[in-house]
């Protein structure tokens, strides 16, 4: 397993919600290439000035969550209210700074 629940939601000061799981064995942004098992992180189409990218997009991830579900993924982290989603969601205040947060949370654990 590569994450827990508990380091998710400590890394990210998320709240968890759903049922219950162990954690994820790996994480993906996008459900199309989700393996089961994943952390699905639905990151909004522009993030904005804070990210750099040579492309853009208009797109939601929060709208691909039923795709990651069928796909299998574990959790889901949203930053919204996502009622009727059939799969446990680790609710933060933003995704992409949930995904960085994640990246710092496992570098200072492997001592770097």
């Amino acid at each position: 397993m590569l994450w827990s629940v508990d380091e998710l939601a400590a890394a990210t000061s998320g709240e968890l919600s759903g049922h219950t799981i162990a954690g994820c064995f790996g994480i993906s942004i996008d459900s199309r290439t989700l393996s089961a098992g994943d952390l699905f992180i639905a990151l909004r189409g522009d993030p904005g000035p804070r990210f750099r990218t040579s492309s853009r997009s208009d797109r939601d991830g929060h709208d691909f969550l039923s795709a990651a579900r069928n796909a299998g993924a574990a959790l889901a982290m949203v930053d919204r209210e996502m009622p009727g989603v059939d799969l446990p969601i680790l609710r933060v205040a933003d995704t992409l700074d949930g995904l960085w947060a994640l990246g710092r949370y496992r570098r200072q654990k492997l001592g770097g």
